[in-house]
């Protein structure tokens, strides 16, 4: 090798992906966030490798992955609008 040879072909850049969701609209069921849009390939290292969280109440979850060189990424999913407060009137005679 010589000194002047250059090295261009390195991928240090982090693979991105995003998040979608079941809904957006007030539920009071569950919410299914799918990771989606990967900028490449990618293996999810959490989550026992699936690309879908449900969630059962309000909260954030992480996505771990790496793509094939070994750079790693996360998108984090949150979750606001599911509502399980059991509705209450007051009636008046």
């Amino acid at each position: 090798v010589c000194s002047s040879d250059l090295v261009n072909n390195i991928d240090t850049a982090a693979p991105t992906a995003i998040v979608t969701y079941s809904t957006l609209l007030a539920t009071s069921g569950s919410v299914v966030a799918t990771l989606t849009g990967a900028s490449e390939p990618i293996t999810i290292t959490n989550n026992s490798g699936s690309n879908t969280f449900t969630f059962t109440a309000n909260g954030s979850f992480t996505f771990d992955f790496v793509d094939a060189v070994g750079n790693t990424g996360s998108a984090t999913a949150t979750v606001n609008n599911i509502d399980t407060t059991t509705p209450t009137a007051i009636v008046t005679y």
